[in-house]
């Protein structure tokens, strides 16, 4: 389960946005620095700002997709679903 959680992350050096971008996964490794006043909409939010010692972004992910087994000739109700019913008087 990913919880996304906002805070600043505050390193040394030049990250490029394009490689940072939305839908990335990124570690970051520090110390809290305290907060930092921003606005959301219309509110005002106290985000923690971390000192981040170590930024690692990991690979992207390929995408899966799950396609079901079916097997048309198996049917594990067979002997007991398809039995003739006989009525008795």
């Amino acid at each position: 389960m990913i919880i996304p959680w906002r805070f600043i992350a505050c390193a040394k050096g030049f990250y490029e946005p394009a490689l940072y971008s939305a839908g990335r996964f990124v570690t970051f490794i520090g110390d809290i620095d305290g907060t930092e006043q921003q606005k959301i909409g219309e509110y005002k939010y106290s985000f923690p700002r971390l000192k981040a010692d170590t930024v690692h972004l990991w690979p992207k992910r390929p995408n899966v997709v799950y396609v079901p087994y079916y097997d048309p000739f198996w049917d594990p109700f067979w002997p007991y679903y398809y039995r003739p019913y006989y009525h008795r008087r």
